[in-house]
């Protein structure tokens, strides 16, 4: 027997309708770095205290693995990616969090943040899901075993449903998006972390002061703490429009200010004020099995270490108002775009990049062919795929000056990385290898680099669109031939001509006031 959806009840709430855009942020994106360069500096300078410092700290980090309450997942696509869900609860469980809601019971995910982490990490992106979107929630699993049925509600129920569980399988199903792992905070997590960095910076129009969150702040600039910057990210009805959207802006803002703080503050060169910040961070959180350690941590940290500010963005999910003025749902296609380029770990929908890519014209570049240096890298292990790259791009005027193999033979995307200043250059190789991605990272020099995947085909003008060969030299099967797009539905009409086909995303590169 079906399983039948159970309605959920309409919030007597109401809120204005608002344009949703993306929050501009001025995001120093070498928190890796930072984090990974802090722990080191840690335990060197603390010499025979390290090993208890490190200990502390491991014991901090609580972890708990939920594969088991997860079921069907969606396919883990092998392109290195790595998504991570970001989950602030709203629990009132605990000491002091009563004063939030004492009639409040239970907890949802007062945020929700996917971070997708590009693969070879030349790029990130932090896509905020409205928690008053109105989505279909799966039937879940509790962590006593029991389950939910499957309902229409606001998104952030989910969590209350059924714990993170829950919300990764809802994400799941709504996506078809595989989430590696996972990172809940609360609200005492959240003003611990603040306080450790001696408060953050935010900046307001006008002043406010808002008797339901407790926020009381002037017009221009001010530092908050504790409960202050807590009222600061959650208060929603006397900032912006009053609605959740809004809020959403304001929260990016204040995580872009955290690390700007971070960088700023001279953690890296005190000892004790970045152990107390490490010790509040490790406190702070609850995540699964893949990140449960400082090892994990530091590594993860050590591998998004080269990510540039403007390689790092945020995006809200497109979203139109239901007629109960309440709630949101997801706007078509961009939304469905939004999360194929996720899930691909492609260009984001009306990118530069993606609808030139979509559309298979490459964008026009003042730079010739032979003032462009590539260097080539096999990331396929087909023997001769990148000499013969390196021979057509040759004949194409490019200078090629070094074929290696890359880091590893599993490379599914082809990728051309360059760093931020030689855009044009990376235009022009892009214009003869349209397939490959193209991403800006600040670990090349002025000589670009390509690397080849399994999707590669030869350079444009040869005549021939043969993928390269599967390790081991086998000759590839012949490939069918594509139809042609109907001009409805093809990327490039989606890419260029329907506005509502596409994501505004907006780089980590200023703050706002709010």
């Amino acid at each position: 027997m079906a399983e039948q959806e159970q309605p959920a009840k309409a919030d007597p709430a109401s809120a204005n309708p608002a344009t949703v855009v993306s929050g501009p942020r001025r995001l120093g994106w070498r928190i890796g770095r930072w984090v990974a360069l802090g722990l080191s500096i840690l335990l060197l300078v603390t010499g025979g205290a390290a090993t208890v410092a490190y200990r502390k700290l491991e014991g901090n980090i609580a972890s708990r693995d939920v594969s088991d309450q997860l079921g069907e997942r969606p396919q883990r696509l092998a392109t290195g990616a790595t998504n991570v869900l970001l989950v602030g609860s709203d629990t009132r469980e605990g000491k002091g969090l009563r004063r939030y809601g004492a009639s409040i019971e239970g907890a949802r995910s007062d945020t929700t943040i996917l971070l997708h982490l590009s693969e070879g990490r030349e790029g990130a992106v932090l896509v905020s899901i409205p928690r008053d979107s109105y989505v279909r929630i799966p039937s879940c699993t509790r962590e006593d075993g029991s389950t939910t049925r499957p309902r229409r509600d606001r998104f952030n129920a989910a969590y209350s449903l059924g714990g993170v569980a829950c919300t990764i399988r809802t994400v799941e199903a709504l996506t078809d998006i595989y989430i590696d792992d996972y990172v809940v905070v609360d609200f005492s997590g959240f003003k611990r972390m603040v306080d450790a960095l001696g408060g953050v910076e935010v900046c307001l129009d006008e002043p406010v002061t808002d008797s339901r969150s407790g926020l009381d702040l002037p017009a221009g600039t001010s530092v908050v703490r504790g409960e202050q910057a807590l009222a600061y990210v959650r208060t929603r009805y006397s900032l912006g429009d009053g609605s959740d959207l809004s809020r959403i802006e304001r929260q990016q803002d204040f995580l872009s200010a955290m690390v700007r703080k971070a960088r700023s503050s001279q953690l890296l060169l005190n000892p004790m004020r970045l152990y107390g910040f490490l010790d509040a961070a490790t406190k702070s959180v609850t995540t699964g099995p893949g990140l449960g350690s400082l090892s994990a941590l530091r590594e993860l940290a050590q591998s998004v270490q080269g990510i540039s500010t403007g390689n790092v963005r945020f995006v809200t999910v497109p979203v139109e108002y239901r007629p109960d003025g309440a709630t949101v749902a997801w706007k078509n296609p961009a939304a469905k775009l939004l999360w194929k380029s996720i899930r691909t770990d492609s260009p984001l929908p009306g990118d530069k990049d993606a609808s030139a890519e979509a559309s298979g014209e490459p964008t026009a570049s003042p730079v010739a062919p032979q003032d462009v240096q590539v260097r080539i890298l096999n990331g396929t292990g087909s023997i001769g795929v990148a000499g013969e790259a390196a021979t057509q791009l040759r004949d194409a005027g490019f200078d090629v000056v070094e074929v290696t193999d890359a880091d590893s033979f599993s490379h599914v995307k082809s990728v051309i990385r360059h760093a931020p200043q030689y855009d044009d250059a990376a235009r022009a190789l892009s214009a003869v290898l349209p397939t490959a991605a193209v991403r800006s990272s600040n670990n090349v020099g002025s000589v670009l680099e390509f690397v080849i995947g399994q999707d590669f085909s030869k350079v444009r003008g040869d005549g021939s669109s043969t993928p390269a060969a599967p390790p081991g030299g086998s000759p590839p099967a012949t490939p069918s031939p594509t139809p042609p797009l109907e001009p409805s539905t093809g990327p490039s009409a989606t890419a260029e001509v329907d506005p509502d086909a596409t994501v505004e995303a907006r780089p980590a590169s200023e703050q706002r006031c709010s």
